[in-house]
């Protein structure tokens, strides 16, 4: 993909690929969205034309760019080691009150480790995805 204009199916077949390998890809579903949503507009544009060109954002490009960098050595733990919080409830108000409440406080937390880190870090731009914050 070194094109900059390029048809909206060859867009499809890298996004197919990518999509078959994010099992494999620890951290992969952050980055090939941008992808699918140019991908996505261009067929808007288009009326479903596949065979239409379109161009990649620049979000696109560096999506893409990570996904070139790090695939040769891709790999993704088998398990994320044993969960830190285990919720259980029945379905009557007060528990979803009660795990309403967790959810919060879990949230907090992740808000303010997120502050903790930026802190600590020089400014860059960061992804996160928080599905991916109990595994990190």
């Amino acid at each position: 993909m070194k094109k900059s204009i390029i048809s909206i199916r060859e867009v499809a077949q890298v996004i197919g690929l990518l999509v078959s390998s994010l099992p494999a890809v620890q951290y992969g579903p952050l980055y090939y969205r941008s992808l699918q949503m140019d991908k996505n507009t261009a067929l808007r544009q288009n009326n479903g034309n596949y065979e239409a060109t379109m161009t990649l954002t620049s979000e696109s490009v560096s999506d893409f760019s990570w996904w070139v960098t790090r695939l040769p050595t891709a790999c993704k733990n088998i398990t994320m080691g044993n969960p830190v919080i285990e919720m259980s409830t029945d379905a009557s108000p007060l528990a979803t009150l009660q795990v309403a409440t967790i959810l919060v406080a879990m949230a907090t937390r992740i808000l303010e480790l997120a502050t903790e880190l930026e802190r600590k870090s020089p400014p860059r731009r960061l992804k996160i995805n928080v599905t991916y914050a109990s595994g990190a």
